[in-house]
């Protein structure tokens, strides 16, 4: 018999299929997983309205804590749009080969990353042409054509975000998704 815990098991696992979605469409994935469930058991109430969705979804956090997996938002800086991200909330070797990137790739990023943070006049933006550059100076031979290959994949899968003048940022999902690597790496500045 479906139970009322079946809708939060089936939005995580929409969550899960999908890693960051915009707050409307986690309210529309929590609606479609109520009704989901809803249809096999008529007897299961609402749980909460749209406009809860921050608690609904902190007590989902609660279940996810030994996993340590948690659900986090932010503003999306672009759209000024709220934005939920499924995290690994625990650092460490396991979390960093739990991705699609070579070694060689995820050294780049991380060069990246110290590009737009330490950028001057705290930019938070790093040119095209100087992002292409540091490629040369990654351990793990990125062929030129690899690296613009590897920026377009970030840009792509929502890692950077670059803008009409051709500069590459921190998208909201590096933001949230990388908070605990930017926190150790460049302190709570």
């Amino acid at each position: 018999m479906v139970k009322s815990k079946d809708v939060h098991r089936l939005f995580k696992q929409a969550m899960i299929s999908r890693r960051y979605v915009s707050e409307d469409l986690a309210c529309i994935l929590w609606k479609k997983s109520e009704e989901a469930c809803k249809s096999l058991n008529g007897e299961i109430e609402n749980l909460a309205n749209p406009a809860e969705i921050s608690d609904y979804i902190q007590e989902i956090n609660e279940t996810l804590l030994p996993l340590s997996i948690e659900f986090k938002s932010r503003i999306d800086e672009v759209s000024g749009k709220r934005i939920w991200a499924m995290v690994n909330s625990m650092d460490g070797d396991i979390a960093q080969m739990a991705t699609e990137y070579s070694a060689a790739e995820i050294n780049y990023f991380k060069a990246i990353i110290d590009l737009i943070v330490l950028a001057p006049a705290d930019a938070f933006s790093v040119s095209s042409m100087l992002a292409i550059r540091e490629i040369q100076k990654i351990k793990g031979s990125l062929s030129k054509a690899q690296g613009e290959l590897t920026l377009r994949s970030f840009v792509a899968n929502g890692w950077l975000y670059k803008t009409r003048r051709g500069r590459y940022a921190l998208s909201s999902r590096a933001l949230i998704e990388l908070e605990l690597y930017l926190r150790n790496s460049f302190g709570d500045d």
